[in-house]
């Protein structure tokens, strides 16, 4: 009993003596990788407990926190990490809506989107397996008031930690490329956030390290003034005409998908699966711009989304990832300011790829030419599988004539006269309010119901085109027939 209590004793004695440490407080330092801030904290708390930020730490080395610990940062505190330097975080973090990291670019790889997706390549970085439940844009720096460009830094955080299922986004965003939402496994939490395509008439030109970002066009016109060559001789360059300083290129201002070059290993035929796009309100505001695109994906759905479009394009795309679009390997030649040449992409025409298991439902949007596009490039291996279009209200869609002249279709599915590669659609619920065009189906199977069509006053194409839309039962292909017929002959 005594040799019990004396050893009570001895243990609270060297407690008291020696009390077990939970947090060590960083007011500045560096990290250099196996020494330093993060690593003396890290070897103080024995890879158990909370290392509290409450000064810059630049990190020159890579560096890994253990699962144990918990990174604190204080507002206005932050990683520095330099170019080619990655920070692994097992751990968890806990901070607010505000940045804390600075991932700098190393300038050594030429971060022009059009020659380089991976805009973090030589940047600095994070990873690991984070405990978090979510992670936010403004980690990595992004600008949540509407008043700065994001893409690159919100490209960024979406890439950061791959583990972790929700992504979740809050404030005004302004995309000045296209952000690809290219993690698979993801919930994107988008229900308080706005996204507003920047509106340029720009031209964009890169060449190896040239970055010529934003050249005005009537610059662009005098190209051979600024660089000694003739724009007769540009093959080499690529150019873009945009509004997210890329906008249009893959499919809009935001795209479920990777973006991919003819030098890239290309997945096929699913880039990503199992992502659920869920809120926020878009406003694409260059003619050429579409607000939400889908590449070769499977088990996708978009819920819950708000879409002006008088500036923009379309609402929704599914599209091919590559074709005579503006990728990396298609080069174009400049003829005159607004005339391209364009060369196919390999990609294009020797790799099949997939959009399959898809839930577009709770739409809204006012303007544009199509709310749903579904456009498959003749030629291509793509293929459309299983797509369920439910509970959209559209208006004015084309009821007045768009920037870009064009009139078209609500909904437009199209296989462009190359067979039926657009299979298993259902479209119901859907109210249009205003429209030139209702319906447009060519190559598609599948059935539509409970539909209502209230037609522009300058409307001349027919609400409703079932050319080679073969529907899943007779009855349904009776009741689309007549209710043309009515339409018509109320008009």
């Amino acid at each position: 009993m005594k040799k019990t209590i004396s050893t009570l004793i001895l243990v609270l004695f060297y407690l008291i003596a020696f009390p077990y440490q939970t947090e060590f407080v960083v007011t500045e330092g560096v990290e250099y990788g196996n020494s330093g801030t993060l690593s003396q904290g890290i070897n103080t708390l024995n890879g158990n407990g909370t290392i509290t930020i409450k000064g810059d730490i630049k990190v020159n080395g890579n560096v890994t926190i253990p699962e144990g610990i918990e990174l604190n940062f204080f507002r206005g505190n932050k990683l520095k990490i330099n170019g080619n330097v990655t920070v692994t975080i097992n751990g968890s973090i806990n901070a607010g809506s505000y940045q804390i990291f600075d991932l700098d670019d190393n300038g050594t790889i030429d971060d022009c989107f059009i020659d380089n997706f991976d805009l973090t390549k030589d940047d600095g970085k994070v990873n690991g397996n984070l405990k978090n439940d979510f992670v936010i844009p403004q980690w990595f720096g992004v600008d949540d008031t509407g008043s700065q460009f994001t893409s690159q830094l919100f490209q960024k955080a979406i890439e950061a930690f791959p583990n972790v299922r929700k992504f979740v986004a809050n404030g005004r965003f302004v995309l000045d490329r296209m952000l690809y939402l290219n993690q698979s496994n993801r919930y994107y939490d988008f229900s308080g956030a706005t996204f507003i395509g920047a509106n340029s008439d720009s031209r964009i030109m890169c060449r190896g390290n040239d970055d010529l970002w934003n050249i005005p066009s009537n610059e662009l016109i005098n190209y051979e003034i600024l660089s000694g060559q003739s724009r007769d001789n540009l093959d080499e360059y690529q150019l873009l005409n945009t509004s997210s300083i890329k906008g249009s290129v893959g499919g809009g201002m935001i795209a479920i998908g990777k973006y991919f070059t003819k030098e890239d290993t290309f997945i096929s035929p699913y880039s990503v699966w199992d992502v659920t796009l869920y809120g926020g309100y878009y406003i694409p505001r260059y003619k050429g711009d579409v607000a939400i695109g889908i590449g070769n994906a499977k088990n996708i759905e978009i819920t819950d989304v708000n879409i002006n479009c008088y500036n923009g394009l379309r609402g929704i795309a599914i599209q091919p990832p590559t074709n005579k679009e503006r990728v990396k390997g298609n080069y174009a030649k400049l003829f005159y300011l607004d005339k391209w040449e364009y060369k196919i992409d390999s990609i294009t025409t020797s790799k099949i790829s997939r959009t399959d298991h898809i839930i577009l439902k709770n739409i809204i949007q006012q303007g544009g030419i199509n709310i749903i596009n579904i456009d498959i490039e003749p030629g291509t291996k793509h293929y459309v599988k299983n797509v369920v279009i439910d509970n959209v209200i559209g208006h004015e869609i084309t009821g007045l004539e768009h920037l870009t002249g064009e009139k078209g279709h609500s909904f437009r599915l199209s296989s462009q006269n190359d067979g039926i590669k657009i299979e298993n659609v259902s479209l119901s619920n859907i109210i249009l309010s205003y429209v030139h065009g209702g319906f447009r189906f060519d190559g598609v199977t599948g059935s539509i119901s409970n539909y209502q069509i209230n037609a522009a006053q300058n409307s001349d194409e027919e609400y409703v085109e079932v050319n080679s839309f073969i529907k899943n039962d007779r009855k349904s292909l009776e009741d689309a027939l007549k209710r043309i017929s009515e339409l018509e002959k109320s008009n």
